[in-house]
């Protein structure tokens, strides 16, 4: 009989030693017990496959981790990242210039992304008689960004269409927002892409 006693009473505190993610949800859709490094993991990716239907990735330091996960919850964080969704929404061109000589110029457009945020593109090439003939390369920056926020682009390509006439370039880069969620610091990393038309000066 005492063995048996034994053996439930050892059971008994395993048992109650298990962190069961699903048994620590909340009615309010927050953790209410602890939580393992593993399991903040797994609620992040979660939380990224969410963040991608608004074409976003979320990141959280280290520090922050077990918090964010046990305070965050889908709709708070829906609700954060609805903010961002008109980023990069607008495709109109705010400001064309450029300079160059005979043979090369670089066209410098800017377009609006939203948020009073804008992304100017430097696109250098050369032309010849009217026609676009290259793309030697592309630099882009941001304007208007909150202090903290940056952005870096990830590549370019470009067209040029039949006889020269004009050469379209896109723009892609990767924008990295300082937001809180329910009072914690969280970069939301936003796809950026535009696209840019130009001629022969």
């Amino acid at each position: 009989m005492k063995v048996k006693v034994i053996s439930l009473l050892l059971t008994l505190l395993l048992f109650s030693n298990v962190v069961l993610a699903d048994s620590d949800v909340g009615s309010n859709g927050r953790y209410d017990g602890e939580i393992t490094i593993e399991q903040c993991e797994e609620i992040m990716k979660d939380f990224n496959r969410i963040a991608a239907e608004y074409g976003c990735s979320i990141s959280v330091a280290d520090e922050d981790l077990i918090a964010f996960c046990t305070t965050v919850t889908e709709t708070s964080l829906r609700e954060a990242l609805s903010q961002l969704e008109s980023l990069d929404a607008y495709d109109d061109v705010v400001q064309e210039t450029g300079s160059g000589t005979r043979t090369s110029y670089v066209w410098v457009r800017t377009a609006s992304l939203g948020m009073g945020v804008s992304l100017t593109a430097n696109i250098s090439g050369t032309y010849n008689h009217n026609r676009v003939t290259s793309c030697t390369g592309v630099t882009s920056f941001i304007t208007g960004a909150t202090l903290g926020d940056t952005y870096y682009q990830t590549s370019y390509s470009y067209n040029i269409a039949s006889g020269g006439t004009s050469m379209t370039v896109d723009v892609y880069g990767k924008y990295n927002v300082n937001i809180f969620i329910e009072g914690i610091g969280t970069i939301v990393t936003r796809d950026v892409h535009k696209t840019f038309t130009v001629s022969a000066p």
